[in-house]
């Protein structure tokens, strides 16, 4: 395992970009984990079924017809579950490769067809197509090393377990810690369960990030972490605090690559539009006086303009050149 850790931190530094002022150990920490479960998921079966069968686990692209320009179908677990996992690939592609993708896996077309659409030559074609293909690969491997939060222990429904049930667009995310040293994620997300009024979506710590209450699109519900008019805007994740050094270098490092996946599945940029601490809620919207994570984060050496370049880092993506065909 930790040979395979080290080909992750290799990897991490092949892309790794002091300049954008991220913290290494923070990039590197992903992309070794993410090597890790690859290796686990891959490796760990008793009874290894071939990989053929495991690309048919989920429905092809071609039965999975497109609604504005994301993966749609019947409503199944199986293409819900590629419809979360292709919106933040397809997303972030170019029109063309999103039409050459959808024409080619969708709607079935021969390459001559294709070749007509875009008017170009046939073999130009298959060089439209294999682009687009590329792109979406690269973009699926830069997220799969960041998983989003998709552990859940959902709250009990009803406003007395601090989950209302309402309906929320987001627009952002807030980022907060506990202020109670030592709880973990699992104790916080029981604190919201039998508390009413306090509770967010996502809540991290060294070992574990927990689901609390819904955050995806269109399932998102608002939770009650940062006043009246954030909770109806803004998605909330909290940091679970400690007082050992590896605990929070572990729980920061899930905190930050949990903001970056959310950010991703969104599409959101990491700006101040979207990426919010609890203390800029507070100064902004006036409806609490918390200042948090700001002091907690600052007692280890890390400020906000730190979580920010780390966070950053982890959303950025390097563009790759390729001619125009």
């Amino acid at each position: 395992m930790l040979q395979i850790a080290r080909v992750g931190v290799v990897l991490a530094a092949l892309r790794f970009d002091p300049r954008r002022g991220a913290r290494f150990s923070t990039y590197a920490w992903h992309y070794a984990m993410g090597e890790v479960r690859h290796h686990i998921r891959s490796r760990t079966t008793l009874v290894r079924a071939d990989a053929r069968c495991g690309r048919r686990k989920r429905p092809p692209l071609r039965i999975l017809p497109l609604k504005d320009g994301l993966v749609a179908g019947p409503e199944n677990f199986e293409t819900a579950e590629a419809r979360a996992d292709l919106k933040p690939i397809l997303s972030q592609l170019s029109a063309r490769d999103r039409k050459a993708i959808e024409m080619h896996f969708v709607r079935d077309m021969k390459y001559a067809a294709i070749a007509k659409a875009f008017g170009v030559k046939y073999r130009s074609a298959f060089k439209i197509v294999g682009r687009a293909l590329r792109a979406a690969r690269r973009k699926l491997m830069d997220f799969a090393y960041l998983e989003p939060p998709n552990t859940l222990a959902l709250l009990d429904p009803g406003p007395a377990h601090s989950r209302p049930m309402s309906p929320l667009a987001a627009e952002g995310l807030v980022l907060h810690s506990t202020a109670d040293p030592g709880a973990t994620a699992r104790q916080v997300r029981d604190y919201f369960n039998s508390h009413r009024g306090a509770s967010a979506h996502v809540a991290v710590d060294w070992s574990e990030t927990l689901v609390a209450i819904p955050w995806r699109y269109a399932d998102a519900e608002v939770a009650w972490h940062a006043g009246p008019t954030a909770n109806g805007r803004y998605l909330g994740m909290e940091l679970c605090e400690s007082t050992d050094r590896d605990q929070f270098e572990a729980s920061y490092a899930r905190w930050t690559g949990a903001a970056a996946a959310i950010l991703k599945a969104y599409g959101w940029p990491c700006d101040d539009a979207h990426l919010w601490s609890h203390a800029r809620i507070s100064a902004t919207f006036k409806e609490t006086d918390h200042t948090d994570p700001l002091p907690y984060l600052l007692k280890w050496g890390v400020d906000w303009m730190q979580v920010l370049a780390d966070i950053h880092s982890l959303v950025q993506e390097p563009t790759t050149q390729e001619p125009n065909v």
